[in-house]
């Protein structure tokens, strides 16, 4: 039986695994996910650790008439990934972990992420953009890895509708650079060596660039392909959603000159595994599974098939539904947020095919969010959003999507938030005939607040997503016009639906479209279990 431990507040998970005869092999792995700086304590019997780390990905510049000129706000630069293998620790010691945060608008580049210190291993945080200027992709250091790809400054002009606003940079790879962002009126660049690929530019003055691919903690995967407006695919990672970068790294889109406001790239990441002289970056022993203590993530939707792995025969699993897309005209509702739901200690057989369906986000022509479940949606199931109503949910917990708000003053309805592990999404703010307004309600139990309305004839904030790590601290309701903030380390939506199972708004397409939803396995099932027993990553 795995013995399974917890390492400190801010980290997603640890576990440690004794096995064999003799002496025990003693494996296991953490991840941070939350910006912060962190102490990791190497366990009893850890002497060497490998480390991989994604910088921050750049924000995006305003958009303004300045001096005699339209100027666009250039898009931020993919965060860069570097990997260390076999670093010497000592049992008991206690070691520096920073995870950089994503640039902030106009303002801040994004954070560096590094274990130690930056000379050890480091993924460079993306530089943000500013007005006609994009930011530069991280770079790194460390055995392997690779630079963030460029964000684009985009085309200024003397006349509105001359401009154009930029792409966004995808996150570094494992063995390769991310995709450079789209310049104006063209597809962002694809990805190498498992990097993410870069967002579109804007086709029309009004339009957006497309946020960068997001790269994930578990080795390479295909190269993410250069996106359009939806932003660039990432490998193995999330893709960008409208103008947000995908996690992790991934660079925000650039900022049209109507309506201007620049925003803050994805956030960075580290995980360490151990014994590093066994577990190496790029590909050896990190993937999802190891042994008989592993996990599977479906992050797109679609429909796929499960082996269970030799020796499983116990899982746990999370399903979030999508959230329902916003209507695409005036006065009608902002999309509901999709539900969540967890089946703990299920029984498997090794060997087995198992079907796994994840939820798509509601979208024109038809808004409704679809189910994510696991085996069948009588096992456990996390409910797509349904036009305003948000989704429910089937299994031991979880909670519902939060409800969109109808907005008959010729205004865009507001949405609700993603579901919670022991609570419900937040609901949009309730229309008032006033302009000024209403804030959107809290996520409880870990889920994502709803988008705060904008009253007659405004425009209504997207709802937040939810996270697959685990309860954590419940998203704020948005500010009047706002989007809600995510839940449980989920993402806050800015001109799109937070990832997971946030709602959409209707004021923008595809920014209209709700957040697609997710299903996270888990085993052994009989010792980690949701909403907060050892679910962090594997």
């Amino acid at each position: 039986m795995p013995i399974l431990a917890s390492l400190g507040a801010g980290s997603i998970g640890s576990y440690r695994l004794f096995r064999g005869a003799g002496a025990p092999i003693i494996i296991g792995g953490v991840g941070y996910i939350i910006p912060g700086t962190y102490s990791w304590v190497a366990p009893t019997g850890v002497t060497s650790v490998s480390v991989v780390a994604v910088g921050g990905g750049g924000g995006s510049g305003t958009g303004s008439f300045t001096c005699g000129e339209w100027r666009v706000g250039g898009a931020g630069g993919g965060g860069g990934l570097g990997y260390k293998n076999n670093i010497a620790v000592t049992p008991g010691g206690s070691y520096t972990v920073v995870v950089g945060g994503g640039g902030v608008a106009n303002t801040s580049n994004a954070g560096n992420s590094y274990f130690c210190s930056t000379s050890v291993v480091r993924g460079g945080g993306g530089a943000t953009g500013r007005p006609k200027v994009g930011g530069l992709g991280g770079t790194y250091t460390g055995d392997g890895g690779g630079n963030g790809g460029l964000g684009r400054s985009g085309f200024t002009c003397t006349s509105i509708t001359g401009s154009r606003a930029g792409g966004a940079g995808g996150a570094g790879g494992y063995s390769g650079n991310g995709g450079a962002g789209g310049p104006a009126g063209s597809t962002g660049s694809a990805g190498s060596g498992g990097g993410a690929g870069g967002g579109g530019a804007g086709a029309t003055y009004t339009e957006y660039g497309g946020g960068g691919g997001g790269v994930n903690l578990f080795g390479p995967g295909p190269n993410g392909a250069g996106g359009n407006l939806a932003g660039g695919n990432g490998s193995f990672g999330l893709n960008a959603t409208g103008q947000l970068g995908g996690l992790y790294g991934g660079g925000h889109g650039g900022t049209a000159t109507t309506p201007g406001v620049g925003g803050n790239g994805a956030n960075g990441a580290i995980r360490i595994v151990w014994p590093g002289t066994t577990r190496t970056f790029p590909s050896t022993d990190v993937t999802f599974s190891f042994a008989t203590y592993g996990e599977q993530q479906y992050l797109a939707s679609g429909t796929y098939t499960w082996v269970v792995p030799t020796g499983v025969t116990k899982v746990s699993v999370l399903a979030i539904g999508g959230g329902s897309g916003g209507a695409p005209a005036p006065g009608i509702s902002g999309g509901g947020g999709g539900g969540l739901g967890y089946k703990n200690n299920y029984p498997v057989t090794p060997g087995a095919s198992i079907s796994v369906v994840v939820g798509a986000g509601g979208n024109s022509p038809s808004f409704n969010g679809s189910n994510s479940y696991f085996c069948s949606t009588s096992v456990v199931r996390g409910g797509g959003g349904i036009l305003r109503t948000g989704g429910t949910y089937t299994g031991d917990g979880g909670g519902n999507g939060g409800n969109g708000e109808l907005n008959p003053g010729g205004g865009y309805g507001a949405a609700g938030g993603a579901g919670g592990y022991s609570g419900n999404g937040g609901d949009a703010g309730p229309y008032s005939p006033s302009p000024a307004g209403t804030a959107g309600s809290s996520g409880t139990g870990g889920g994502g607040g709803g988008g705060g309305s904008g009253g007659a004839g405004g425009i209504g904030g997207w709802g937040g997503g939810v996270g697959i790590y685990g309860e954590g601290t419940s998203g704020a309701g948005g500010a009047a016009s706002s989007g809600g903030q995510g839940g449980s380390g989920g993402c806050s939506a800015r001109f799109a639906a937070g990832r997971f199972g946030g709602g959409g708004s209707p004021y923008t397409s595809p920014s209209g479209r709700g957040a697609g939803g997710a299903v996270r396995i888990i085993w052994p099932g009989c010792s980690r279990t949701f909403p907060t027993s050892n679910v962090g990553i594997s």
